[in-house]
């Protein structure tokens, strides 16, 4: 079986994650097998719309996180 592909052939599609906060080692987990990380930030309001879209006809605005959180974050892409 090669990289990328399952036993009946066909394509594995990448890894593409939204989180707000993962180790150095999940990152680069990913980064291996052809996926990508990104930090995001989401309030209650923000992640109950990202799981059910259909719930509200316009998405709420995207929230800059307090300044407590800011440095986790800034950490969490310093990571990878």
């Amino acid at each position: 079986m090669n990289k990328g592909t399952m036993p009946d052939g066909s394509m594995i599609p990448p890894l593409r994650l939204e989180v707000s906060d993962a180790t150095k080692n999940a990152i680069d987990a990913v980064k291996a097998a052809g996926g990508n990380v990104t930090c995001v930030y989401r309030t209650g309001l923000t992640l109950r719309h990202h799981v059910k879209p259909y719930l509200r006809d316009v998405a709420p605005a995207d929230p800059q996180p307090p300044a407590t959180k800011l440095l986790n974050m800034e950490k969490m892409k310093e990571k990878g």
